[in-house]
């Protein structure tokens, strides 16, 4: 091989070491930019879709709709247990709170039935 041709290819090399480095840091760029634009754009949603269905589950499991889940127990009295956890933790003000929405429900149909006795004469 010529000096000439080894030069070429030497600069050939060289030129090729260049543009890898430069398209390497290009994509290097790009694709922070798109991970970057994945987690700010989307990733709340991602955190929001994944709360909402745990909340959902689990006022289904207080709310006494209990179903069978691969992640209940084997007695499946995961609900049960969480609201007997919950009453043990915070009954005085449980108390309080369901007395207040009996009291707030007594009113409620006491003016109902007043406007329906109303309506008849």
């Amino acid at each position: 091989m010529s000096e000439l041709q080894e030069k070429a290819q030497h600069e050939f090399k060289d030129f090729m070491e260049s543009c890898r480095a430069k398209i390497a840091a290009t994509i290097r760029d790009e694709a922070d930019k798109i991970l970057s634009n994945c987690y700010t754009d989307y990733g709340m949603f991602l955190e929001t879709d994944a709360w909402t269905n745990y909340r959902e589950h689990l006022k289904k499991e207080l709310a006494g709709g209990f179903y069978k889940t691969a992640t209940d127990s084997e007695d499946g009295n995961w609900g049960r247990r969480v609201r007997e956890m919950i009453m043990v933790e915070h009954r005085e003000e449980l108390i309080k709170a369901l007395n207040a929405d009996l009291v707030e429900q007594n009113e409620r149909l006491r003016q109902e039935l007043k406007q329906a006795y109303e309506r008849r004469l």
